[in-house]
């Protein structure tokens, strides 16, 4: 495994998954977070950090499994596949969450698009660098 493109692939994806994020979730669903507020913790009591360290683990292992299956022909210079892939292993928890998380439908649906959307935009992200400068392997 190259470690330069494995970093920089894992940095990759974390920035747009924290950019993705912030919007969504900072953005466009603020409201609907504000009309549910009684299902969340205070602001000052949110716990960040947790956030953080799950986007920074989710890019690195994301990078890392690129690492091991994008030689395969499936998955072969196909970022779009790859990030399907892992938009689809993300939502799928989400899915399932609405059967016990007491959250509005439109929250519901907005959080499994945006899980999908998160997984394509980081594979998009990891492979782009993977397919940079393809001569230099080290």
């Amino acid at each position: 495994m190259n470690s330069k493109k494995f970093a920089m692939a894992a940095l990759a994806a974390f920035g747009f998954v924290f950019v993705f994020e912030f919007v969504v979730h900072g953005v466009f669903l603020k409201g609907m977070y504000v009309e549910t507020a009684h299902l969340w913790r205070s602001e000052e009591d949110s716990k960040m950090l947790f956030i953080m360290m799950g986007q920074i683990v989710f890019s690195g292992v994301a990078a890392f499994f690129f690492t091991k299956i994008c030689d395969t022909d499936y998955f072969k210079n196909s970022g779009l596949r790859y990030g399907l892939l892992l938009g689809l292993l993300l939502a799928s928890p989400t899915i399932a969450s609405y059967c016990y998380m007491p959250v509005p439908f439109a929250l519901w649906i907005s959080w499994v698009g945006a899980e999908t959307v998160k997984g394509l935009g980081a594979g998009i992200a990891i492979a782009f660098v993977y397919t940079l400068n393809t001569e230099t392997t080290a």
